[in-house]
């Protein structure tokens, strides 16, 4: 169709002017995104997004305990990490001043890590005083939309029932940033699942630019209730 023309055509331009593909580096404990192929060696993708990157730059895992980003790496990607150490914290930070491209997806309830993925462990602590320190803070509790929740069947009082979903619910266009390529073309919206609020603390020169912004109708919910399933709670927060 004319969107994926429109995505592919300039793709593969910027490819053939690449003297080197870029040189991407993951740090990530999500088993579905990437593994390591013990039997064929080397790297194994998963996910969609990961057979991208494979393909289409020089892509490697980095370490857990890693004490230095790889000298040339263009883009680092922190995916649901461990708990970055004050050593490492420190070489994220220089890494970053110098120049250095980073994407960090920080989910406070993982509803697709489970255990020893980031699920109840804070995946949104895990780069420690780093979010501060650069302006933007990843809160601990899960959001739940009520004018976005979609209606599913469920089991209440022992019967068949229709009821809202708050918790795995659709941002749709109007909630999404026209102004930015990434999302502008997105018209049937974007499902999210118990998703987390990055929060602009206004104390540094950075600047955060919301791609996805939840409707006024919105509670806030512990990351443990939200992964059990127990009911929403009572306490509301509204948020624009």
């Amino acid at each position: 169709d004319a969107a994926s023309l429109e995505f592919h055509l300039p793709r593969a331009v910027v490819k053939l002017q690449e003297a080197q593909p870029t040189r991407v580096a993951m740090l990530t404990r999500l088993p579905w995104l990437v593994t390591s192929d013990p039997q064929r060696g080397g790297l194994r993708p998963v996910a969609e997004v990961a057979q991208l990157l494979t393909q289409e730059t020089d892509f490697s895992l980095l370490s857990p305990d890693f004490q230095a980003v790889p000298t040339g790496i263009d883009v680092l990607i922190l995916a649901q990490p461990e708990a970055l150490t004050d050593a490492q914290q420190f070489v994220l930070d220089q890494y970053v001043l110098s120049g250095g491209k980073l994407m960090i997806f920080l989910d406070p309830a993982s509803t697709v890590a489970g255990d020893g993925g980031g699920g109840l462990e804070q995946g949104s602590q895990a780069l420690g005083r780093l979010t501060q320190a650069w302006g933007f803070s990843v809160q601990g509790d899960v959001i739940a939309d009520r004018t976005f929740a979609p209606p599913v069947q469920t089991g209440l009082a022992w019967r068949n029932a229709i009821a809202p979903q708050p918790l795995i619910f659709r941002v749709p266009a109007s909630g999404l940033n026209q102004d930015q390529a990434i999302t502008s073309g997105l018209s049937q919206g974007v499902h999210v699942a118990t998703p987390g609020e990055v929060v602009p603390l206004g104390q540094t020169s950075s600047r955060v630019t919301p791609l996805l912004t939840s409707s006024p109708d919105t509670m806030r919910l512990e990351a443990e209730r939200a992964l059990s399933g127990v009911g929403l709670g009572d306490r509301l927060d509204h948020r624009p």
